[in-house]
């Protein structure tokens, strides 16, 4: 007979450190009430430089990207991300 698969119970959320890159304060404003439901940290920066000071000093998990950011390219930042910082996860906000 075969065996049944066996279901490890969930782990506990653990909180995820975010950073939104986005000069608008409405947006963060928005985001930061979603993020107050959840084990969630969010800082915003406003730029693609502070994005990297940021970066440089302490990791994250999740990085919210505005695609229309003044000083350089959403994309960029994602794929610096995705090359330097394995383990944060890039989503570019239109």
């Amino acid at each position: 007979m075969p065996k049944t698969p066996r279901f490890s119970r969930p782990k506990p959320w653990t909180e995820v450190a975010a950073v939104l890159v986005d000069g608008e304060p409405e947006v963060y404003r928005t985001l930061s009430e979603c993020a107050d439901t959840q084990p969630m940290t969010l800082v915003q920066v406003s730029n693609l430089a502070q994005a990297r000071r940021h970066l440089a000093q302490s990791g994250v998990d999740l990085a919210l990207i505005d695609s229309n950011l003044s000083d350089g390219s959403a994309t960029k930042l994602a794929d610096e991300l995705t090359r330097d910082h394995g383990r944060t996860q890039a989503i570019i906000l239109s």
